[in-house]
């Protein structure tokens, strides 16, 4: 694929990336609705929506971390003889970026599904 193709494949994923993180943000709103509500009525099932939300939403962030580092190899290996030092230097950091989204990302999961239960507010008060 040529470079303008493919900067344009890049445009058109980078669009569904946007509409993804849109969701996101939606359903991050629900969340803390469900959050608040569970916080002041201790309905269980609202505690049950909210962290179901939100282990999705920690899931399809991690997807998209692996999204963003597939990218960050994908230019890596197009370098050549003829990248300038910056372009190298600047793709090894966006390497070594995602990376580092990516294992910060995995703690965040981990976090999620083993961590303490923070919102029993009768438990920590």
């Amino acid at each position: 694929m040529n470079n303008f193709a493919k900067q344009l494949t890049r445009v058109r994923d980078e669009n569904i990336v946007w509409i993804i993180y849109l969701f996101v943000i939606i359903f991050n709103f629900i969340s803390n609705k469900y959050e608040r509500d569970y916080l002041m009525y201790k309905n269980i099932k609202d505690k049950n929506i909210y962290k179901t939300i939100n282990k999705t939403l920690v899931i399809v962030l991690f997807l998209l971390y692996i999204y963003f580092l597939g990218l960050s190899i994908e230019d890596f290996k197009d370098l050549n003889n003829k990248s300038t030092i910056k372009e190298i230097n600047d793709t090894k950091l966006s390497v070594i970026t995602n990376i580092l989204f990516l294992v910060g990302g995995a703690i965040v999961i981990y976090l999620t599904y083993t961590g303490a239960d923070t919102t029993d507010v009768d438990e920590v008060i």
